[in-house]
């Protein structure tokens, strides 16, 4: 394979930005930020790092949601399914935790 070019490593490092800046917004709980981010940064990507980030992003919430469900904190767990609904809505994942938590109401 040829050695990346200049233009290359700069869209490189835009994309690590834009993933990056991302991260820090859906920690922030600005999901829908976090979203823009994401789309900008697709363009970027050639790579397939944008779909996995979201997948891993996915995959915490769920973890998190997860874990407050087992531990009888259904407020919290709520809230964690709600911003996976914002983040990825048509995710497997969104609905099965959305099924779980109105079956135990």
């Amino acid at each position: 394979a040829a050695p990346p070019t200049s233009d290359d490593t700069a869209r490189q490092k835009r994309l690590d930005l834009q993933l990056a800046v991302a991260k820090k917004l859906l920690e922030a709980r600005k999901i829908r930020a976090a979203r823009r981010a994401l789309e900008d940064a697709k363009a970027l990507d050639r790579d397939g790092r944008v779909e996995a980030f979201q997948r891993e992003q996915t995959a915490i919430l769920q973890a998190a949601a997860l874990a407050f469900l087992d531990r009888g904190q259904r407020s919290l767990a709520k809230r964690v399914v709600d911003d996976l609904g914002q983040w990825d809505s048509q995710s497997p994942e969104h609905r099965a935790l959305r099924t779980r938590l109105t079956s135990k109401q």
